[in-house]
């Protein structure tokens, strides 16, 4: 079953940002699925209004359409705001995304929003519906 725990491995280089790759690139598989998620989050249910970020939601758009026309991505899911609620997001990666995806495919997550955790080693990406107060238990935990 596809869970949370992949995007660990996607977001590794987003939390250790000083290690250098150990060699080149790795080159996809001829005929290879390119399955994107896009989250953009500019506002949050739970949240302060002032930790709203005005260009989240426009920004995942722009990436949406630029893994689309520029990177040839086969499959994109955006996913903004109100729609990317735990639930919607973990169902997401769960059906749709795991039906895609196979052992020599591409999956990129791109988040657009706000996380805590990561000076604690407990990272969490927070949702629409994350509150502050149990963000592990209600956002998308990287660990």
């Amino acid at each position: 079953m596809f869970g949370i725990a992949p995007i660990a491995l996607l977001c590794a280089g987003a939390l250790a940002q000083d290690k250098k790759p150990d060699g080149p690139p790795i080159k996809p598989a001829e005929g290879a699925n390119f399955v994107a998620v896009v989250i953009g989050l500019s506002s949050y249910d739970a949240l302060p209004d002032a930790v709203e970020l005005d260009f989240a939601r426009s920004d995942a758009a722009v990436v949406t359409k630029n893994l689309k026309s520029k990177a040839n991505f086969t499959h994109t899911f955006l996913v903004t705001d109100g729609e990317a609620t735990r639930e919607n997001v973990r169902e997401l990666l769960r059906t749709e995304v795991a039906q895609l995806l196979g052992p020599n495919d591409v999956f990129l997550l791109y988040f657009v929003g706000h996380g805590v955790g990561a000076d604690l080693d407990e990272p969490v990406l927070l949702v629409y519906d994350s509150s502050l107060e149990d963000a592990a238990a209600s956002g998308l935990e990287l660990g």
